[in-house]
């Protein structure tokens, strides 16, 4: 028995000896009554009872069957929780799982499981506590993961190959996540986790993140006051024995511009800090070679972006306005989602052939400056626009078309694909004809005029020179754009996509340069 009810192996085990049975009018109308009676009380969500499929669990709670039987014996196994006749260990596993998966209130959550908020608020806190102690030790934290298994399993040898590294260099990705709180009733409280930044109240957990995308650690819960700014959690954590015992020197350390200011205390621990460069006051965009160092940074960058991403598209209890009233559960439960992510969710990177293609390739231009830039400037085809006339399909009839796998290489990345097809939707809508110029003293140089998307009153020129023999991405010899990274070499930036190539967006065909294929 499970409280009142047979246990669904019991029920299995139940044989019938007899075909019918004799019942008076009065017994039957009891056992309709009693059925009517014990079909209300049913749970609209049960665990226990078998009848769940693949897809209720991975809507319900984000994991398999599998992984949740996986996760329910580490709760048994515990022997701090017991079933009793108002709530099962299962049900109450999943009470947790459903609050950080689909954001519910426990009232809420009491009406799917027939029972109370109070039975639900208790269900939450015991599991909490056990997955704590016997679950998250085991998949969150440098103490779980040896330095050797980390290197091992998480490197990538696209991570040593851009930055040139021996293959036994540790890399870490390290950044801070909002997580957004009601306005606090306490004074102090409000203060500390007020970000000016923000205009908000919230606590940032840093998340360091390994090549393959495995969090290795989710320090925090830090205030957002302006003493908790990234540098400064991060020359926090280096003072951690945790974190200094783990580090060797040179190992790589990919910090985004907010940590600036701790640069020399991670170059001082022996690490190797790499940051995309800062513009200097004055300066409109960098130079050629300090936007190529930029990429190299972002082009790896994306995978803690991801990580976050991931871990609040999993549970959204994170991406909204976290109430009040778990403002004491918060770090527990961002821990465990962690956690979770990290047993049962697969590597965000996968090295494939074409990452040491895209390595050869940015090493190769790494150092390179922008030579249509200085053709450009020393030209003056930035003032010279009385010389320049709309392009058209008769006058671009050679331009090269690029396939998909040619704009990859073109951009080493796919980010900026997916930002020059929003670039060209909007410029169709706005202007069908998506005017281009060719300039009517130098041949094979086309420019064109972008509208920023954050400023109507912000436009990118830019310029692109092509060889009208040579075909896909060795067909375009150069190019360049005003924007702050648009003189790199290593990767063309969103705009230069947007005007060089055709994309194939919402089953629409857009064409740049007034050209169909």
């Amino acid at each position: 028995m499970d409280g009142k009810r047979f246990t669904h192996e019991a029920l299995q085990l139940i044989e019938a000896i007899r075909t019918g049975v004799f019942m008076s009018s009065d017994e039957l109308g009891e056992w309709i009554i009693f059925l009517t009676n014990h079909n209300k009380d049913k749970l609209r969500i049960d665990f226990t009872s078998g009848e769940l499929t693949e897809v209720d669990y991975k809507t319900l709670v984000g994991l398999t069957s599998a992984n949740f039987e996986e996760l329910y014996n580490i709760v048994m196994n515990s022997h701090k929780m017991r079933n009793t006749p108002n709530r099962h260990s299962r049900n109450a596993l999943a009470m947790l799982l459903m609050v950080l998966r689909l954001n519910l209130t426990q009232k809420f959550i009491a009406f799917l499981f027939g029972t109370t908020q109070q039975i639900v608020s208790d269900a939450i806190e015991s599991v909490t506590t056990i997955l704590l102690e016997n679950f998250v030790p085991a998949n969150l934290g440098f103490a779980h993961l040896p330095r050797e298994e980390a290197i091992q399993n998480h490197s990538r040898p696209f991570f040593n190959a851009i930055f040139e590294n021996q293959e036994d260099i540790l890399f870490f990705i390290c950044d801070g996540t909002y997580l957004y709180i009601d306005k606090p009733g306490d004074f102090e409280e409000q203060r500390k986790t007020f970000s000016l930044h923000k205009h908000r109240n919230l606590y940032k957990p840093m998340m360091i993140i390994l090549p393959s995308g495995y969090l290795i650690d989710a320090p925090g819960l830090f205030y957002a006051d302006g003493s908790n700014n990234d540098a400064k959690i991060m020359e926090y954590l280096l003072k951690m024995p945790e974190l200094a015992n783990y580090v060797n020197n040179n190992d790589c350390v990919i910090y985004d511009r907010g940590f600036r200011d701790v640069i020399k205390q991670s170059t001082d621990k022996g690490l190797q800090v790499y940051m995309p460069s800062l513009l200097p006051n004055g300066q409109k965009q960098f130079t050629a070679i300090e936007a190529n160092q930029s990429r190299r940074v972002t082009m790896v960058r994306w995978l803690v972006e991801s990580a976050n991403g991931r871990l609040k598209n999993v549970y959204p209890f994170f991406k909204g306005t976290i109430v009040g009233s778990y403002s004491a559960k918060i770090q527990p439960f961002f821990r465990t989602a962690c956690a979770i992510l990290n047993k049962f969710y697969g590597p965000l990177f996968h090295q494939k052939d074409k990452h040491e293609r895209i390595a050869h390739a940015l090493l190769a231009r790494i150092d390179m400056p922008n030579l249509l830039q200085g053709r450009v400037e020393e030209l003056r085809l930035i003032r010279m626009t009385k010389s320049w006339e709309e392009a058209s399909a008769t006058s671009v009839p050679d331009f090269p078309i690029m396939s998909w796998e040619n704009l990859e290489e073109f951009t080493l990345g796919t980010y900026q694909l997916t930002i020059s097809q929003r670039y060209i939707k909007y410029h169709m809508k706005r202007d069908p004809r998506f005017r281009i110029y060719l300039h009517r003293d130098t041949p094979k140089i086309i420019r064109a005029n972008l509208e920023s998307r954050f400023s109507r009153n912000r436009f990118h020129t830019l310029w692109v020179e092509y060889d009208p023999i040579k075909e896909g991405i060795s067909g375009v010899t150069g190019w360049y754009c005003q924007c702050k990274n648009g003189a790199r070499v290593v990767g063309a930036c969103s705009h230069i996509v947007a005007v060089s190539c055709k994309f194939k967006l919402h089953f629409i065909r857009y064409l740049i340069y007034s050209r169909c294929i």
